[in-house]
């Protein structure tokens, strides 16, 4: 019968636990395929094929669904002959009409549901976005800027580029500024955003914004304290969201349902006409009634997933502890090291330019403290090139963490939203004075 228990997957004791790390990088650090690909060839670890890997390999076991745990049937279909001798065309289906088999049929996990849900998003929240440690021979003797792709407009929520301008005399050093790609004399952008102008921001005071968000949230003293604030609001915001998506799919089973009866009523309006065109109706109806039954199958599955596992652990204050204590560390360090320390804590901004203020995001991994010990002790720190690779360093931090170790979904993950005024000098990142105008100028 469907989903009957035919040979029952175990974990593979080498091979497991680097499934398990490529959902918590794919989830956790928003890394490409190229990027995971890349640190397990460095870090030796062993392939499915024994090719080696490469970003389709990646791509391949972030999709599958089978390591959570579930039986799932009908991803593929065949569609018909291949143009390549003695192979078929296959094509993927709808994750609305795949089949998922009773509980009974499960097998131990390597990631849970959550974790899986959320490696399945990143690709479009990522975009084009080029991590830090990829580097290309044509980015080594360019422009660093080391807030690329993280700082967005909240107008139109749009990435802010950016860009290099020169200074008011020869002598000076050049402008770097983030400017958002909205134009407001192309009409299609002016009829989406009407009260949308042109909106930058220069790198140096957003820079400053950072600062001393890191010296208060995550590199100073009082970080302690400042989550204990934080902590609440971020699981409150979680419960939240969960059960909107809960809502959303019971709305869902709803509409299946009400058009399962429409198609059991047209069913029965045939009566007893036996003739080929009735025939073909009732062929028509049953394939439309399947297809409502898996697509509710599958969604209420995805409803007990959400509801009856226990919530994922969003807040782990005990890595705020493990990261060392230096305030002033962005504010000293250069651009590159801004670049690779930005990354590590996955800082991103949400400028708003009207009233001057930006809010601020940062994300704490397992594998987050050491990075940042090994890039605060670390010689090169001091003379750093945009050329330099950290990859090195990345890798002994998660080699610390245990490449083995399979956290639950988003373990070990912190996330502060504080506001931060843009204004250079200020003290603290909820300052209450308004920014200056040069928070939005517009560059030259």
């Amino acid at each position: 019968s469907m989903g009957a228990t035919r040979a029952r997957l175990v974990p593979d004791p080498e091979r497991g636990p680097w499934v398990t790390r490529i959902y918590e990088w794919r989830a956790i650090e928003k890394l490409s395929g190229l990027t995971i690909a890349r640190r397990f060839t460095r870090a030796g670890a062993p392939s499915p094929d024994g090719k080696g890997w490469s970003p389709g390999t990646v791509a391949s076991i972030l999709k599958n669904p089978k390591y959570t745990g579930r039986v799932v049937l009908g991803r593929t279909r065949n569609t018909g002959s291949s143009t390549r001798p003695g192979e078929r065309k296959i094509r993927a289906v709808p994750r609305a009409y795949w089949t998922w088999a009773a509980d009974a049929n499960r097998h131990p996990a390597l990631v849970d549901m959550a974790l899986w849900e959320r490696a399945q998003t990143i690709g479009t929240e990522r975009g084009n976005v080029r991590d830090t440690e990829t580097q290309t021979p044509a980015s080594k003797g360019r422009t660093v800027y080391p807030l690329r792709a993280r700082v967005h407009c909240n107008q139109c929520q749009r990435r802010m580029h950016g860009i290099t301008r020169p200074g008011r005399t020869p002598a000076s050093h050049k402008n770097v500024y983030y400017v958002c790609p909205h134009d407001p004399g192309n009409p299609r952008h002016a009829q989406a955003h009407p009260d949308h102008g042109r909106v930058s921001v220069k790198d140096e005071i957003i820079a400053a914004a950072l600062s001393r968000f890191a010296d208060q949230y995550l590199l100073g003293h009082d970080r302690a304290a400042m989550l204990e604030v934080a902590l609440p609001a971020g699981q409150a915001e979680e419960a939240e969201r969960r059960e909107r998506k809960a809502e959303q799919l019971r709305a869902r089973l709803d509409r299946i349902k009400t058009a399962q009866k429409g198609l059991m009523l047209q069913s029965e309006q045939l009566g007893d006409d036996t003739s080929p065109a009735a025939n073909a109706y009732r062929d028509r109806i049953r394939e439309q009634f399947t297809e409502r039954f898996n697509e509710y199958a599958a969604v209420e599955a995805e409803l007990d997933a959400l509801t009856s596992g226990p919530a994922p652990v969003i807040n782990d204050p005990t890595l705020l502890d493990e990261l060392p204590y230096a305030p002033g560390l962005l504010a000293e360090a250069p651009t590159a090291l801004r670049e690779t320390l930005y990354a590590a804590f996955d800082i991103h901004c949400l400028y708003r330019h009207n009233a001057g203020q930006a809010t601020i995001w940062a994300t704490l991994t397992d594998t987050t403290p050491n990075i940042i010990n090994a890039l605060a002790t670390d010689p090169r720190t001091d003379d750093i090139t945009p050329a330099s690779s950290y990859a090195d360093l990345r890798d002994a931090a998660i080699t610390t963490a245990g490449a083995h170790k399979a956290p639950g979904p988003g373990t070990g993950a912190r996330r502060a939203r504080p506001w931060a005024r843009l204004r250079p000098g200020a003290c603290g990142c909820r300052a209450a004075a308004r920014a200056g105008p040069a928070s939005g100028r517009r560059p030259a």
